[in-house]
């Protein structure tokens, strides 16, 4: 009868056990790791701790406590790898951001090779003289204007149409002479004229010598395409001239070339 008694008891002490666990699972969880109960001298099983009705085991009740959780097991095999994953729907595109801070300006880049000439076109007397550098022509291919780089100096060509078939060579100007005889520093008449324009006088080049204009003085001879004459001439302001070489022979062979 002793040994029912004890069978009973215990398992009426293992049920409370088991049903003080299930039912106090979520607190137990929530208050620690542990769970704290008694027993009395009936198998009764009560929890005890903060948020239940007792604090501590009464008289000779018995204390009881375990672990909520059982000490980490080993790790487990790793399982096989699943299958792939669909493919996710693209993503909405983001928000522009602000414009960024203009940069340092850089260095500056080496100098580049130099490029060619550009082409120019000279103009040609009909035996192949080179007249010079072409600057202006007009419509009609009468009247051009060319240039001198080794002499600096501008001319002026007059192609005269047949029958007269003549090329002048100008601007034709009036050379004057402080002196008798046409002799001396040759002047022209200031002004009017291009500083770098020379011009033909019977059959002689003259250009500017980059002087200082003369007044008050009163020439003595003129040269023109009539020759030297011994005369007084009031023409006011001169310019001092100098005689260069021409680089061409006189007359010139018509008609005229551009090319």
């Amino acid at each position: 009868m002793k040994t029912n008694t004890a069978w009973v008891g215990t398992s009426i002490l293992i049920l409370a056990i088991t049903i003080i666990s299930l039912g106090f699972w979520s607190f137990s969880l929530a208050a620690g790791t542990s769970i704290s109960a008694c027993v009395n001298g009936a198998g009764l099983v009560y929890v005890i701790g903060d948020g239940f009705l007792f604090k501590k085991c009464h008289g000779k009740d018995k204390p009881l406590s375990w672990n909520v959780s059982g000490p980490q097991g080993p790790q487990g095999i790793q399982g096989p790898t699943g299958p792939k994953g669909d493919k996710g729907d693209a993503g909405s595109q983001g928000i522009q951001g602000d414009k960024g801070d203009t940069g340092e300006q850089g260095p500056k880049g080496d100098t580049g090779d130099k490029g060619n000439s550009g082409s120019t076109l000279h103009l040609y007397d009909a035996s192949g003289q080179d007249l010079g550098t072409l600057v202006n022509a007009d419509s009609r291919a009468i009247d051009f204007v060319t240039y001198f780089p080794s002499q600096e100096i501008f001319l002026s060509f007059e192609q005269n149409p047949a029958p007269t078939a003549r090329v002048d060579v100008g601007p034709g100007f009036s050379l004057y002479f402080l002196q008798q005889n046409c002799s001396g520093i040759p002047y022209r008449q200031s002004g009017g004229m291009n500083p770098q324009a020379g011009g033909v006088v019977d059959g002689r080049l003259f250009k500017s010598n980059n002087g200082e204009t003369v007044t008050g003085q009163q020439p003595l001879s003129t040269l023109d395409s009539s020759g030297c004459r011994n005369e007084l001439s009031g023409v006011g302001a001169i310019l001092p001239l100098e005689e260069i070489p021409l680089p061409f022979t006189l007359p010139l062979a018509w008609p005229l070339e551009v090319r």
